[in-house]
Order: C-alpha cells, then structure tokens, then sequence
C-alpha cells in the first residue's frame, strides 16, 4: 500500500508545493485550503514575492491598526523575499516601516524591475 499523503515529510510536501507554484500559483493557493499541515506549509511560498501598489499599502497598513488581518500583514513581514513596488504616490513613511518589518527582504524592486541603486 502506498503511503498517504498527509505521512509524506514536510520536506517532500514542500517541494512538491514549490513545484505547483512555478507552474500555477493560482492552484497552489487552493491546494492550501485541503488541510492544515499544506497551509502552514504553503504560506511561505505564497508570500515570498510580493507587489505592492499603493492601494496594497494602504490596506495593509489599515490591518495593523484595525487588528484584522494582522496574520497576512505577519506572513509578508516574516516571508517576504521579493518586494516590487509599483506605481506612484506612496506615502513613504508607511512604506518604510513596511519594508522594515520585513525579515527576509533580499531585492526591492521599482516599478519596470530595475534594482533601486545598491542592490543587485
């Protein structure tokens, strides 16, 4: 008998995940909601790379002070690799704090994904 799917390692799990999400992130989203060990384990992934607009700002600074939210204010503060920012009239001060929050940030990129100036 073939092991089910919920005894694979997290390991095995994750890579299979990495998988669906270079081929569909769409699906890697739905696959999360079939149980909990595949969304603690997917959020990761979802929220490595992140675009934010100006809207996008203003509504995850909103979550922080209005309390609700607050767990994808976290994960994009704990998980985000990849920020691209895009668009004009951000308030910059948000936007910084925001990018401070971020734990594993590597690349900030404007909008037409250049680098800003010091990054690679």
């Amino acid at each position: 008998m073939a092991p089910s799917f919920s005894t694979l390692p997290d390991e095995i799990l994750s890579k299979i995940l990495e998988q669906v999400y270079v081929e569909d992130s769409e699906s890697l989203a739905t696959l999360c909601q079939v149980n909990k060990q595949l969304y603690h384990l997917e959020t990761a992934i979802l929220h490595r790379s992140v675009n934010i607009t100006p809207l996008k700002l203003v509504k995850l600074s909103e979550m922080d002070t209005r309390g609700s939210g607050g767990n994808l204010r976290g994960n994009v503060a704990k998980f985000a690799r990849d920020v691209s920012v895009k668009g004009e009239g951000f308030d910059r001060a948000i936007l910084a704090g925001l990018l401070s929050e971020m734990k594993s940030l590597g690349t900030i990129r404007p909008h037409g994904n250049k680098p800003f100036r010091g990054q690679s």
